[in-house]
């Protein structure tokens, strides 16, 4: 059995390590919805993608809560309709998890140090967890009656390339100073 201490200090290890995601989260989204969105909501621009990949890829898939308020927040505070928040929360969340399933299930290496670990990343892992989070993103604006159906397609695109675009870059500046990103 666990001493008291123990459990409360791994609370309270777990409670900073889930503010510290949420805070880089919400503020590198809060940046990129600043540069130009387009339909206010999708920007070529999006830095949290990575990070939060590679947080769950270094701590775990337990600070996915983190993820899911960030998106939700920072897509409320940006002006979407409650539900359309949830939404788009729900879908940039799906998108950490199902990244970093994909990057475990295929034995990834944090150091990117084969060609085969790079693949993995660009061609699996971020395309198709960008495709997650731009298609149920873009789905909640439109079904939110935020966009049209005519503009629809070049959200998605907006949205798409802007989770995709920045996600090497993002993973590498998150984890430079882990032991196991070191070459990257």
């Amino acid at each position: 059995m666990k001493s008291p201490d123990k459990v409360r200090r791994r609370v309270i290890i777990y409670v900073v390590e889930l503010l510290t995601l949420f805070a880089i989260y919400f503020t590198t989204a809060r940046l990129g919805l600043s540069l130009g969105p387009v339909s206010r909501f999708a920007t070529l621009v999006w830095f949290p993608s990575g990070t939060a990949m590679a947080a769950l890829l270094l701590v775990g898939y337990r600070l996915w809560p983190a993820i899911l308020l960030g998106a939700f927040l920072v897509n409320l505070f940006n002006g979407a309709p409650l539900l359309v928040a949830v939404g788009i929360g729900i879908g940039n969340t799906l998108e950490a998890l199902v990244g970093t399933f994909l990057l475990k299930r295929n034995g990834f290496s944090y150091a990117l140090d084969h060609l085969r670990d790079v693949l993995v990343l660009v061609l699996l892992a971020m395309p198709l967890s960008a495709i997650v989070s731009a298609t149920i993103g873009v789905s909640s604006l439109l079904l939110g009656k935020v966009i049209s159906l005519s503009l629809y397609a070049p959200t998605w695109s907006a949205w798409w390339t802007g989770e995709k675009r920045l996600f090497k870059r993002s993973y590498q500046l998150f984890c430079r100073n882990h032991l196991s990103c070191q070459r990257i």
